[in-house]
């Protein structure tokens, strides 16, 4: 069984985390962001003629690939809250399937 105490506990943890959730979702599309300023960035500074060279060599710089290491920490941040929050709000519906269930034998 699931205690209140376990179902507030798991309701506070979404409350007190509401907002790092929020900016770390808000991350992941900076991030997504950011990378696509730096490839358009790098590549415009290429010595390659074509825009498939221009684009290849800007994948393979140093700062695309910090940008790309960036997006996915922001990626797991986000992932890491969200998956949380599920494991929380399957929680609370077990919970209230036992509530429910221990009405139904009075």
């Amino acid at each position: 069984m699931i205690s209140d105490s376990d179902i507030e506990k798991a309701v506070d943890w979404m409350r007190d985390h509401a907002e790092e959730a929020a900016l770390a979702a808000g991350e992941v599309i900076r991030s997504e962001e950011y990378a696509k300023a730096t490839l358009a960035l790098v590549a415009s500074g290429s010595a390659s003629e074509t825009l498939a060279g221009q684009e290849r060599e800007a994948r393979q710089s140093a700062a695309y690939r910090k940008a790309i290491d960036e997006r996915v920490a922001a990626v797991y941040a986000d992932r890491k809250y969200r998956l949380l929050y599920s494991a929380a709000e399957a929680k609370i519906e077990v919970w209230r399937s036992q509530q429910a269930n221990s009405r139904g034998k009075l």
